[in-house]
């Protein structure tokens, strides 16, 4: 420290220390300054600004960092004008530190100046302090109340986080931001208000504010840290304004007494177990604006009795609504395409649930602990059900697997106490271990599979082996089969009309016309599964020069599925955005005129989409060979070849085509 010290007075510089009163200074002969020096200070300090030593009397300028750290003694300090800045961590560790008082010469408080000075009760800051360093007052559990001026703008990271006993604040409409954990832990706080000038709360701002029972959030805020609310158990409610378009993870997580909260139209995405255990939450109002629902996002809200997802959302993340014990049926809208792993699971009091058919897989232990669920219908688009997807479900009485699964997995209907009997279609090929253990009910297994699915001994119990009857299309084949072979009792069963292995849906063409992509099929009931990508989509990406190349180009994949159908085969195909002809008054970014053309090839014939009528399009090999010409009926125009790569001309334009790889 004494070498900084010398550093920052000057290498050259006569310096000395002097004892003034207790108070070690160390001074510089030159300028007559004097800085108040690191020592174990007790008692009720006051610090002259000036002193005399051998006749020559020096100014006190500034304290060495972390002058009074840990002084545990020190009960109350009086800092004179001459000082205008704190170092860092000045008055650590002064727990018995019970009165200050700061000229209106210091300027900024800096970070850990008063960190762990629990005896502090309160403190006037000089409206000539325009900053508040990062954990300035952490820990002053003792702190009742404080005035910030409205001379300071920020309030930093964990400012006042751990002031166990602060019961009010004032923030001045100075204040813009509050940083993270800025009140966080400060259990005494019972209401605050802010000012419209507050655009962001930070993470954990106010999280274990456990007596915060209301706040006002200005909409001047956009949006709402990870944390922000969390552990807040006393707050009943609160009002997110039209501003927010976003609530972080955890946002109220452990919110026990908040009963009812509406989300505004203006929030697109709900974070990772953003309400997770908000066990009195008895309704809440998703807007159509959101499109997910994160991970455990309403994970342990026990008193939520029902929900309505919108049709926005496309997907419900992993234990959603784990532990939602009072839920006792929901809708899922047919834009959800997936559940995730333990999405329902332990949802004890939920008897019925409808699944879309725009859903495609079940995911593990997605229905798991739910004891109350009497009967299922799976929808034929989904392809697999997950680990223990229905264990435990002791209640379930039936389950119609589709001919679309062509798996259940591990412990899959595990304890499944009501069921009685199963059908297994003919598409299911494997039985994961313990699929049907411990159904002691189960007497009656129908498998339409001829060839015997794989399975071990562990996925029936002995007693099931014992007690229930078999029925399949080939005994002899199931009574060699391992595993089946342990059935007491197999009988043959008449194939049906529904033992038919199910067909995939007619795979879907790709045009384009009007400015709109179109999906068609030859399936009846036939609904798609489309992605866009497109490599100009970028976010945040540096780039040094201001120069950007685009591709101008999407890649489109679709299939459909339909009821009683596999899903199809994929179609692919490209958009590419190419020179319009002069009767064409759309803009792109370039203002150059536009449009979209959809290029596809499959068994060696290339389509040509988005045209207008009658218009001419010439086909060449890569060395510039013609291989024809056509004219657009409607919008499209199509070439066999036997070329690999083709080089499609129209107007001004040409695209090369990948025809076979």
């Amino acid at each position: 420290m004494f070498v900084a010290l010398l550093t920052a007075i000057g290498s050259f510089a006569d310096v000395k220390f002097v004892m003034v009163d207790s108070l070690k200074f160390v001074v510089r002969t030159d300028t007559k300054e004097a800085i108040l020096y690191a020592n174990s200070y007790r008692g009720d300090i006051k610090v002259p600004e000036k002193f005399t030593d051998e006749g020559v009397e020096y100014t006190v300028t500034a304290f060495t960092d972390e002058c009074f750290k840990n002084c545990s003694g020190l009960t109350s300090i009086s800092i004179p004008s001459s000082v205008t800045s704190l170092p860092s961590s000045c008055f650590y560790g002064c727990s018995g530190l019970k009165s200050v008082f700061l000229p209106s010469s210091v300027t900024s408080l800096p970070s850990s100046c008063f960190y762990g000075c629990s005896g502090l009760t309160s403190i006037t800051i000089p409206s000539s302090v325009t900053s508040l360093g990062v954990a300035c007052f952490y820990g002053c559990s003792g702190l009742t109340s404080i005035t910030i001026p409205s001379s300071v703008t920020l309030l930093r990271d964990s400012c006042f986080e751990n002031c166990r006993s602060l019961t009010s604040i004032t923030i001045p409409s100075s204040v813009t931001s509050l940083g993270d954990f800025c009140f966080g832990y400060c259990w005494g706080l019972t209401s605050i208000s802010l000012p419209s000038s507050v655009t962001s709360l930070g993470e954990a701002c106010f999280q274990s504010c456990s007596r915060l029972t209301s706040i006002t959030i200005p909409s001047s805020v956009t949006s709402l840290g990870d944390g922000c609310f969390s552990l807040c158990y006393s707050l009943t409610s609160i009002t997110i304004p039209s501003s927010v378009t976003s609530l972080g993870e955890w946002c109220f997580g452990e919110c026990w007494g908040l009963t009812s909260i509406t989300i505004p139209s203006s929030v697109t995405s709900l974070g990772r177990a953003c309400f997770q255990n908000c066990r009195s939450l008895t309704s809440i109002t998703i807007p159509s604006s959101v499109t997910s629902l994160g991970y455990g996002c309403f994970r342990d809200c026990s008193s939520l009795t029902n929900i309505t997802i919108p049709s926005s959302v496309t997907s419900l993340g992993d234990g959603c609504f784990y532990g939602c014990s009072g839920l006792t049926n929901i809708s899922i809208p047919s834009s959800v395409t997936s559940l995730g792993e333990w999405c329902f699971d332990d949802c004890s009091s939920l008897t019925s649930i409808s699944i879309p058919s725009s859903v495609t897989s079940l995911g593990e232990t997605c229905f798991h602990n739910c004891s109350s669920l009497t009967s299922i219908t799976i929808p034929s688009s989904v392809t697999s059900l997950g680990e223990a997807c229905f264990q435990n479900c002791s209640s379930l009485t039936s389950i119609t697997i589709p001919s679309s699964v062509t798996s259940l997995g591990e412990a899959c209907f595990q304890n499944c106490s009501s069921l009685t009997s199963i059908t297994i279609p003919l598409s299911v090929t494997s039985l994961g271990y313990g699929c049907f253990s411990d159904c002691k009910n189960l007497t009656s297994i129908t498998c339409k599979n001829p060839t015997p699915p794989t399975l071990d001994n562990a996925t029936f119990d002995n007693i099931t082996y014992l007690v229930s009857t078999l029925y399949v299309p080939d005994v002899n084949a199931y009574k060699n089969a391992d595993g089946w072979k342990n059935f007491t009792h197999i009988e043959k069963t008449t194939p049906g009309d529904d033992d038919k292995p199910a067909e995939p849906c007619a795979k879907p063409t790709i045009d384009y016309a009007d400015g709109q992509l179109k999906f068609t099929d030859a399936t009846e009931g036939a609904k798609y599964h489309y992605t866009l990508t497109c490599s100009d989509v970028t976010s945040d990406k540096l780039n040094e020069n201001g120069s950007i190349g685009l591709t101008a180009c999407y890649d489109i994949t679709v299939y459909a599925t339909a009821d009683g159908y596999k899903p199809s085969d994929k179609t692919t195909a490209k958009l590419y955005w190419v020179k319009a002809d002069g009767s064409l008054t759309t803009d792109n970014i370039n203002a150059a005129k536009m449009r979209g053309v959809v290029v596809a090839a499959e068994n060696g014939i290339v389509t040509v989409s988005g045209l207008s009528d009658g218009e001419k399009v010439e086909f060449y090999a890569i060395d510039g060979k013609l291989i024809g010409a056509q004219k657009a009926s409607g919008s499209t125009v199509s070439i066999a070849t036997s070329e690999h790569v083709v080089i499609c001309k129209m107007g001004g334009s040409s695209i090369k085509i990948l025809v076979k790889e």
